[in-house]
Parts: structure tokens; sequence; C-alpha cells
């Protein structure tokens, strides 16, 4: 069995957010998190051709490849 006991500076995030009556975080903003301005862009090239490469997209767009695959993954659950 193993043992994952919670370290000093989780408890510390957590206390400052209970102090700062954070609690709900899950769209906060994140460091090292894209903000896609150009979701409504994605959809509508992605509908225009749905073969349109994901790499057309990142250069038309100027936005990172990650991201584009990030959204077109939730975009075909969507669909399905």
């Amino acid at each position: 069995m193993v043992f994952n006991p919670v370290t000093t500076n989780y408890v510390q995030v957590w206390f400052r957010r209970f102090r700062s009556a954070i609690f709900d975080d899950k769209n906060a903003p994140r460091t090292g998190r894209p903000v896609v301005e150009n979701v409504d862009k994605i959809t509508e090239i992605t509908e225009v051709d749905r073969h349109v490469s994901s790499r057309s997209i990142t250069q038309e767009l100027k936005i990172d490849q990650k991201t584009v695959l990030n959204h077109l993954r939730s975009w075909i659950k969507k669909e399905a």
C-alpha cells in the first residue's frame, strides 16, 4: 500500500485560499495554461474544412499547436 502524505506546501496553499475565501478555483487562470481567444475561429475553420491540418490552423492563427490539438480533441468529443 502506498501512502502519500500531504506536503506542508500543499496545506499552506489551501490555508491561504481558505483565509482569502477562495473556494472555487476551477476556472482560475494558471501559469503555463494557454488562453485561447480564437476558439470560435478554430471551430469555424474546422467546420468549413474537416480535413484541415492542425499545423495550418496553428500557422493561420499564430497559436501553439498543442492548444489547437487540445481544442480539436474536445470538439470531436462534443460532436460524437
